[in-house]
C-alpha cells in the first residue's frame, strides 16, 4: 500500500497543483502530468531492478555457502 501511495502521490501532488492553476498552462497541464508520471515510472523501475540485483545476487551468495558437498570428503 505505501509503494503504491509512493507511486501516485507525484500525480496526485502536481495534478491538484496543475488543476488550480489551469488558467496559467491551460490544456498543457495534462501533458505535463503525463511526463511527471513517466519520470516517476522510470524511476521506480530502475530502483525495482537494482533491488531485484541486490537480492538475486545475495541469494546465490547463501547457496553457494550452504551448499553440501555430494562426494564426502575422504581426509574428514
Amino acid at each position: 500500500m505505501l509503494i503504491v501511495l509512493l507511486g501516485r502521490l507525484p500525480g496526485i501532488i502536481l495534478s491538484s497543483y496543475l488543476g488550480a492553476n489551469i488558467e496559467t498552462f491551460g490544456v498543457q497541464w495534462v501533458f505535463i502530468l503525463i511526463g511527471a508520471m513517466l519520470l516517476v515510472a522510470l524511476a521506480g523501475n530502475w530502483v525495482r531492478q537494482r533491488i531485484e540485483k541486490r537480492v538475486l545476487v545475495t541469494a546465490q551468495a547463501v547457496e553457494v555457502e550452504t551448499q553440501s558437498p555430494s562426494i564426502p570428503d575422504p581426509q574428514a
